[in-house]
C-alpha cells in the first residue's frame, strides 16, 4: 500500500513536471544560445512550444507503441488458448 501511493505519487509529479521541462528547456536554451536574439521573447516561446509539441509527439508514439505491445500479447494468448490459426 505506501509503495503503491508512492508510485502515484511519483506518477502524479513526472507527469506534471515532464510538460513543463520539455516548454521551459528548450525556452532556456534558446535564450541562452542567442538563437534568433532578434526576436527575442517571442522565439522563446516559440522554442518552448516547439519542445512541448515534440514532447507531445514522444508521448504519442511511446502510448501507440504500448498499445500495440499489449495488444500482440494479448492476441498471442487467445490464439494459444483456442487453437485458432493452427493448420
Amino acid at each position: 500500500m505506501h509503495f503503491e501511493w508512492r508510485l502515484s505519487l511519483a506518477t502524479v509529479i513526472w507527469s506534471l513536471l515532464a510538460p513543463v521541462g520539455s516548454f521551459a528547456l528548450p525556452a532556456w536554451a534558446a535564450e541562452a544560445a542567442g538563437v534568433f536574439s532578434e526576436y527575442a521573447p517571442l522565439s522563446w516561446v516559440i522554442a518552448g512550444f516547439a519542445g512541448l509539441l515534440a514532447y507531445a509527439v514522444a508521448v504519442f508514439i511511446y502510448g501507440t507503441g504500448q498499445q500495440r505491445s499489449v495488444r500482440a500479447r494479448y492476441d498471442a494468448k487467445f490464439f494459444q488458448e483456442t487453437g485458432a490459426l493452427t493448420r
